[in-house]
């Protein structure tokens, strides 16, 4: 096991749960002309409307255990700060797939807009898009017209809110703290899956000093930065944010955030919250 020091200086600042954006973009932005802001969409089809988004995160949603594919979503803002999930079905993945390119800002038109998903939200919109395989999709200039708008957005549970998210895939978690400790990669059998997957367990400290135990499965365990983590913390302390998380209690470990195919993760990014960890 490779851990940190459990000495840190604890401020008595709590973090709640909220909405982050990336200082990156300024809301405000490109939401009038010929765009329309995401928060004026209704139910219905769109043919004519475009919106002017950045897909913040892209991921193929996906049973990890299984591998049953069930489309590909992505986590859009526009310049107004407003996020929005969309879905590609899985007939209409790959053609998206080839246009669509996480942080990269997008005139998108020819789609339709139905009430969000019962599970497995990145967002608390009550709506989402669908787009299909007649949805357009144009790449814009980013140091342009869409350079105002964020390049992230969290919607951060507190640690001690934690335990209210056990087992529930309504929304995913977004959780950010100190790393502490990294544990070394272990190995789960899974009876759906009839093999072993492999884990790797970390510790994140609030700026309470409470702890929160995170799993991160396969390949983003796996590819996780320990190395870098371990180098850099001996001059500064690293703040990770794990977004796409689910909540699950295990006996012998309690309440642990885990990933799904949704799950991603960011080293000291420059948001504000970020930057309670540094004052």
């Amino acid at each position: 096991m490779l851990c940190k020091s459990s000495s840190l200086h604890q401020a008595s600042l709590g973090l709640g749960m909220r909405t982050s954006l990336s200082p990156q973009g300024t809301p405000g932005g490109p939401s009038q002309g010929r765009f329309t802001p995401l928060s004026r969409l209704t139910r219905g089809v769109h043919r004519w409307s475009t919106v002017l988004v950045r897909v913040s995160r892209i991921w193929v949603a996906s049973d990890p255990i299984k591998g049953n594919e069930f489309g590909l979503d992505s986590l859009l803002i526009d310049g107004e700060g407003v996020t929005m999930q969309a879905r590609a079905k899985p007939g209409d993945m790959e053609r998206l797939k080839q246009l669509l390119v996480e942080g990269k800002v997008y005139a998108m038109s020819n789609f339709t807009v139905d009430q969000s998903l019962k599970a497995y939200m990145a967002c608390r919109n009550g709506l989402m898009i669908h787009m299909n395989g007649e949805t357009v999709v144009e790449e814009i200039n980013d140091g342009g017209t869409g350079s105002s708008i964020p390049r992230h957005s969290f919607e951060f549970v507190d640690f001690g809110d934690v335990p209210s998210r056990n087992e529930d895939r309504t929304f995913y978690t977004d959780v950010i703290g100190q790393v502490v400790c990294i544990e070394d990669e272990g190995q789960a059998w899974k009876w759906a899956a009839f093999r072993n997957i492999s884990f790797l367990n970390l510790y994140l400290r609030d700026l309470r000093g409470r702890e929160l135990d995170v799993a991160l499965y396969g390949d983003l365990g796996r590819n996780f930065a320990a190395e870098q983590v371990f180098k850099q913390d001996r001059q500064v302390p690293v703040v990770a944010v794990f977004a796409g998380m689910l909540v699950r209690w295990y006996k012998g470990r309690g309440f642990t955030v885990c990933s799904t195919s949704a799950s991603k993760y960011y080293l000291d990014l420059d948001i504000p919250e970020v930057q309670e960890f540094r004052a």
